[in-house]
């Protein structure tokens, strides 16, 4: 493979002897190798920054099956001096966990052992790098910065940013001998304006697998993001009712991503912290909406081959017209449940623990046209700028937060906007609202999730633009 680790293909025969002594003392016994190299280009105002990205690490794991639990040992370089301190040092830890079973009664609920089919092969996507040096890639942003200070005199802060992450990982057990490259990626435009209602914040982010597309989106929606923060100072806060909407792809996004993303990680089944289980082949939403979830469905800021666990990447089917059919798992969950894996075991680190995570989680395109969509809206709004959320996968619960939304009365736009927009409700209803999907499906992954208030990874989400009823506050 051309871009792939020269420290992880050094380190490759080390770790297939180590797994193969593992394997004489373990019924189940891997490695995840991982080195990972990023880089941040931006400039806020005048100040230039260049560096490392937090992302960058370099790192091994080893799980092994004591027989009773899975047992996980993180350890940052490997050699011949260190073979063997390595193994002692993992028989150690899993003796600790096997012990520590024993005493909560973990022989009565043992885990059971992880079944692999025979499987080696490489996996490589192209660099993002297009050959640019640092001056060139700085100059870019220079350029786009002073266009977006000149714009307006009401623009104080402007930010343009640049993300290049490119992975390399390593997967090793007695079956699989996995090796994977894969990169991206992502941009973002941030522009603060001063208004007589105070300072006022836009942004735009995308991403993906092309450098060129990526910084060719920034320089052309930079403009527009200092003209919507002007805009923003002649916003006013929303009457809270429930509303007939129409939301961009960025806004389907984070609908998706906390409505039935979180809501199907399997992880929660076994720990019943979910409600999803109760409505499997249910009807859950409107029959016009189909949802997914994949590494393997787009490539993306949270594309990928294989995952942390060794589980070729796939597109797992969340909901098929309105009935609920899947949800996404890690290994050991997919075990416990006695179900196919989906390949969502990611890890934070190489030093933290695999869980279901999501990847790309998506609604399908449909064949409607936005202004059909506004026309059929007597009032309501249009609903921009997707910017967090959270959900509660045990009662269903949801909130999104938008940028702004604009006003919409017997089909036509007002002119007026309101700002935040803060959307409420019940996941079924909301689903279930969903009367109308635009023809494309756009997806981004700029931003980060955490699994509760930890363990952060990149995650991408998208759809089309979507009719449906939301509940502002």
């Amino acid at each position: 493979m051309k871009y792939y680790s020269g420290y992880l293909r050094d380190s490759r025969d080390y770790l297939s002897r180590l797994v193969e002594a593992l394997d004489r003392k373990f019924e189940y016994a891997s490695i995840l190798g991982t080195d990972i190299r990023g880089t941040q280009y931006g400039i806020r105002n005048e100040l230039l920054h260049f560096g490392e990205t937090e992302l960058v690490e370099r790192g091994f794991v080893a799980r092994v099956y004591t027989g009773v639990v899975y047992a996980e040992y993180s350890f940052n370089a490997i050699g011949e001096e260190s073979l063997g301190e390595i193994e002692t040092r993992i028989i150690e830890t899993a003796d600790n966990a096997s012990r520590l079973a024993s005493l909560t009664g973990g022989e009565q609920r043992s885990d059971p052992l992880i079944e692999e089919e025979k499987l080696t092969r490489e996996f490589e996507r192209e660099s993002v790098s297009n050959g640019k040096s640092t001056e060139k890639i700085m100059e870019s942003l220079r350029e786009i910065s002073d266009a977006m200070g000149a714009y307006d005199v009401a623009i104080v802060q402007r930010s343009v940013s640049l993300e290049i992450a490119e992975v390399s990982k390593i997967f090793i057990s007695k079956k699989r001998d996995l090796a994977q490259f894969y990169n991206w990626c992502s941009g973002m435009v941030i522009a603060a304006a001063r208004t007589q209602k105070g300072t006022r914040r836009n942004s735009f982010m995308t991403s993906g697998k092309s450098f060129e597309r990526t910084l060719a989106l920034v320089r052309e929606k930079s403009l527009e993001v200092c003209r919507t923060a002007v805009l923003l100072g002649s916003a006013v806060s929303a009457i809270p009712g429930e509303y007939d909407a129409v939301v961009t792809p960025d806004v389907a996004g984070i609908i998706a991503h906390e409505a039935f993303g979180h809501g199907v990680e399997m992880d929660m089944f076994v720990k019943n912290r979910a409600k999803a289980p109760q409505y499997m082949n249910e009807p859950i939403a409107n029959p016009c909406v189909t949802m997914y979830d994949g590494a393997g469905a787009f490539e993306q800021t949270s594309s990928y081959f294989f995952d942390d666990e060794g589980t070729l990447a796939d597109k797992t089917l969340i909901i098929e017209n309105g009935i609920l059919i899947s949800g996404i798992n890690d290994a050991l969950s997919a075990l416990r449940l006695k179900v196919k894996p989906t390949g969502n075991g990611r890890r934070e680190s190489f030093e933290r623990k695999a869980y279901t995570r999501m990847t790309n989680t998506y609604f399908t395109a449909g064949s409607d046209g936005m202004d059909a969509m506004i026309q059929g809206i007597k009032r309501g709004y249009v609903i921009h700028g997707a910017e967090s959320g959270m959900e509660d996968p045990k009662n269903w619960g949801i909130q999104c937060v938008a940028c702004y939304g604009e006003e919409i009365v017997d089909g036509k736009l007002t002119g007026k906007i309101i700002s935040p927009v803060v959307m409420t409700g019940y996941v079924p209803d909301l689903l279930m609202s969903i009367a109308a999907r635009g023809s494309e499906t756009e997806i981004c992954g700029t931003g980060y999730c955490g699994k509760g208030h930890k363990e952060y990874i990149k995650v991408s989400s998208g759809g089309p633009c979507m009719k449906l009823k939301v509940k502002i506050g």
